[in-house]
């Protein structure tokens, strides 16, 4: 994450035949779609099942506290990986700079011990 720029408006040239290799050796530069599918590839070189995921990134700077919500828009579509780990589950993983795994909002039980 700390050697590659994220840039939505890099594109790889029009004859790349293999985009994430192009991504991850020559231009180092790229949109979320390329750093969650060059994640992907190279966790899969390692044996670790892996998928690209797409959906919308809440940002925490959007968080209304009044409404207690998160408002999202077409320009927050994102893409990020996932590592199988067994028994159904899937955990999220992070690769593109800029972007951070959120928590998930406290239980209630989580809320009470705080206060």
């Amino acid at each position: 994450r700390e050697h590659y720029v994220h840039d939505d408006t890099a594109r790889p040239p029009a004859d790349c035949i293999h985009t994430a290799a192009h991504f991850l050796l020559a231009s180092k530069r790229g949109p979320d779609y390329q750093f969650a599918s060059a994640a992907v590839v190279l966790l899969r070189s390692l044996g670790i099942s892996a998928r690209v995921v797409s959906g919308f990134y809440a940002d925490p700077l959007h968080y209304d506290r009044r409404t207690r919500q998160t408002a999202v828009s077409k320009h927050d579509v994102h893409f990020w990986a996932e590592v199988f780990v067994g028994g159904g589950h899937w955990i999220p993983i992070e690769p593109t700079p800029g972007y951070e795994l959120l928590s998930p909002p406290p239980t209630w039980l989580e809320l009470g011990e705080k206060g």
